[in-house]
């Protein structure tokens, strides 16, 4: 099995992919993949899928993950996960994995890392 159980994957898509999402995923039953009431960008959606995980367990932990993401080393970043799982697990903290940008891009806002706070000595 792997890093989530399969009942506990959903996809969100849009109305339009639909039909094709699900034809492209019929390991996972029709109600795990989920169109958009309507297309709002990333923080809409993830607010959706937030709200479709806590109403089936309010202590569960997720992983939110973009459809754009390459993966390269599919064992590395499987690894990763299940590291900031079980971290997020301990915690109330939202966690972010990502990965160093190669040059500034604003389409989804910027982190800033405090490598001095307590909070980021704890996290590493």
């Amino acid at each position: 099995m792997g890093l989530v159980p399969r009942g506990n994957i959903f996809v969100l898509t849009n109305e339009t992919q639909l039909a094709a999402t699900r034809a492209a995923l019929p390991m996972l039953a029709p109600e795990q993949i989920v169109a958009e009431p309507a297309k709002r960008d990333t923080a809409p959606a993830a607010a959706l899928a937030t709200a479709l995980v806590l109403a089936r367990d309010p202590k569960a932990a997720m992983v939110l993950l973009s459809s754009d993401a390459l993966i390269r080393d599919g064992k590395r970043c499987g690894e990763q996960m299940g590291a900031a799982l079980a971290r997020a697990m301990q915690t109330d903290a939202l966690l972010t994995v990502g990965i160093k940008p190669t040059y500034p891009a604003t389409g989804f806002g910027y982190l800033e890392i405090a490598v001095n706070s307590r909070a980021a000595r704890r996290a590493v």
